[in-house]
């Protein structure tokens, strides 16, 4: 079980990161992991980057032609692969199946996910 620290704990470690310290010294420091510590210095810039896909998402959706019923589903799947890349130290990209420049659809159908090494060097096969 992770361990959980107290707010004046987390206060500390992001102070102690933005006067110039390692995520190694601040883990000695409160005890707990380097993983750990970057989580917590961290936590505002991912969400920050969070917001950005989301406002990026939703301005691709404003360039298509998307219902609005599908605009807010797919925002959201946006969203959710940026927020779980973020918390699990993956690169998942949201890919069309038939790209958009071969006419391709902005639809849940033509959507899938799958990682970015896949996704930008070779395509699987398309599922029929």
């Amino acid at each position: 079980m992770a361990k959980r620290f107290s707010k004046e704990t987390k206060e500390k470690a992001r102070a102690m990161r933005a006067s110039g310290m390692t995520y190694v010294d601040i883990a000695a420091e409160v005890g707990c992991t380097a993983t750990c510590a970057r989580y917590w210095c961290d936590w505002k810039a991912r969400a920050e980057n969070h917001q950005r896909m989301t406002v990026n998402s939703t301005s691709r959706m404003n360039k298509m032609q998307v219902s609005p019923h599908d605009k807010d589903i797919i925002v959201s799947l946006y969203a959710f692969v940026a927020q779980y890349n973020e918390q699990h130290g993956t690169t998942y990209e949201v890919d069309h199946i038939v790209p958009s420049r071969l006419g391709g659809e902005h639809s849940l159908e033509n959507l899938r996910i799958l990682p970015q090494g896949i996704n930008r060097t070779g395509r699987p096969k398309k599922k029929e």
